[in-house]
């Protein structure tokens, strides 16, 4: 999966979460996904990744391992296919929120 040296520096919590996007995403590995699965954040991969999501919780897979991955690689599908980057600004409580648009 895609991660770490295609992302700008960044500081805060947005370093760190691009810092770390990589091995969120390697924790998709737990998923039994079809042979040839192109992880390429394409829309087409979304509802497979769904469907072994899916099967492994219903097998009693860890919930907390997936959350994480999951959100990475929809946030990677939303960025690949409509443009865009992570951009954040603020904080709020010791939680950053993504910049307001006007």
């Amino acid at each position: 999966m895609a991660g770490g040296d295609q992302f700008p520096r960044a500081g805060g919590f947005l370093g760190v979460w691009l810092d770390e996007i990589g091995i969120e995403l390697s924790k998709l590995g737990v998923l039994a996904l079809p042979e040839g699965f192109a992880d390429d954040y394409s829309p087409g991969t979304l509802p497979v990744l769904e469907t072994a999501a899916i099967a492994y919780l219903e097998q009693g897979g860890n919930t907390d391992l997936l959350v994480r991955g999951l959100g990475a690689y929809l946030g990677e599908a939303v960025l690949y296919t409509a443009g865009g980057r992570w951009e954040w600004a603020g904080c709020v409580d010791g939680v950053e929120r993504p910049q307001e648009r006007g």
